[in-house]
């Protein structure tokens, strides 16, 4: 499976490794995000603010699901104070990778970032975006 969801949470789990990307705890203005697997484990706070701003994850989702083949360059997203941020690109034969940073104590005396790549593919796109909507609509309602 590549993609799950369930209750308070939903993954993005690489089709290359045991790596995963999780985003659980959503309450309306902040959710964690979690990087996991061999080698690597990073786990966040990441505050969204308002409702406009909370849903940008979401929307960020929704319009990667609208590719229905491959694109050129990448498609970026930030939290609002930069403690995650994901760049997604997408291979000629439909290999979509995204490559996340967690940032925590930015600034701070122990400031840490983590970069990790995580590969799905162009037809789980869909199947994320639905997962990410069930996701913060039902911590939202």
């Amino acid at each position: 499976m590549l993609v799950a969801f369930g209750g308070r949470l939903f993954s993005i789990h690489s089709v290359n490794s045991d790596r995963e990307l999780t985003f659980s705890s959503y309450q309306g203005e902040q959710f964690q995000v979690e990087l996991k697997g061999s080698g690597i484990s990073a786990l966040t706070g990441v505050w969204v603010g308002d409702k406009p701003y909370s849903q940008s994850l979401n929307v960020f989702f929704q319009q990667l699901a609208t590719f229905t083949k491959p694109w050129k360059g990448t498609q970026d997203w930030k939290s609002l104070e930069g403690e995650t941020s994901l760049s997604v690109t997408c291979a000629i034969l439909g290999q979509v990778t995204f490559l996340i940073e967690i940032r925590h104590e930015i600034g701070g005396p122990e400031a840490w970032l983590v970069q990790a790549r995580i590969v799905t593919e162009l037809g789980q796109l869909e199947k994320i975006a639905r997962n990410a909507k069930a996701f913060f609509q039902e911590q939202s309602a």
